[in-house]
């Protein structure tokens, strides 16, 4: 998508092969899962219509065989198996919902094992050392940084960083020039 969004700059670097091939690896994933999904969507659906037509054989069967022993009319079997047609379209109708409460279940579960999951680090906890004071204070000196995909320009060229406790700073810069990946070490390097 970035790509596309900024053909010019990808047509610049002559990265269109690049991307491409990169695209259809993505392509090929969800290939794998559209044909998983097909396939089982059609299982789904061959079953559903077996269950109809045979729920309709069998009420034709057992109603034709119940009028020729003379246990019943021919009225009394097409009220049967109008009933048995409408039950039929019930069932068949809940299909997709489950199919819905499923996937709901999974993300469910994805969910409940985040909230459950124990941090490996107790927050609680009165062990560990504890300093007395501390000095907010960020300097970071001759800071370079390039992009994996375009390691021959250097977007930050031995950039110097100090910054008092209390202040606040602001990156500007073009697009591109790394404020967001800078910003991004900054904080792992605070953490």
């Amino acid at each position: 998508e970035e790509s596309i969004s900024t053909i010019r700059t990808t047509v610049a670097f002559s990265q269109q092969k690049n991307i491409s091939k990169i695209y259809e690896s993505k392509l090929e994933t969800a290939k794998k899962a559209g044909i998983k999904a097909s396939t089982l969507n059609g299982l789904c659906m061959g079953f559903s219509n077996f269950f109809i037509y045979s729920t309709y054989a069998l009420a034709f069967w057992y109603g034709s065989t119940l009028i020729i022993s003379g246990e019943t009319t021919v009225g009394a079997v097409v009220n049967v198996f109008l009933s048995v047609l409408a039950g039929t379209y019930a069932l068949n109708s809940i299909l997709p919902d489950l199919v819905t409460f499923n996937n709901a279940q999974g993300a469910g579960n994805k969910i409940f094992e985040t909230i459950n999951r124990i941090s490996p680090i107790n927050i609680e906890s009165e062990e560990g050392v504890k300093l007395d004071e501390v000095e907010g204070r960020i300097q970071l000196r001759n800071i370079s940084f390039v992009y994996p995909s375009r390691p021959e320009i250097r977007t930050l060229k031995n950039v110097s960083l100090d910054i008092e406790a209390g202040t606040t700073v602001a990156l500007v810069g073009s697009s591109g020039s790394g404020k967001s990946n800078f910003t991004f070490s900054l904080f792992f390097l605070i953490i």
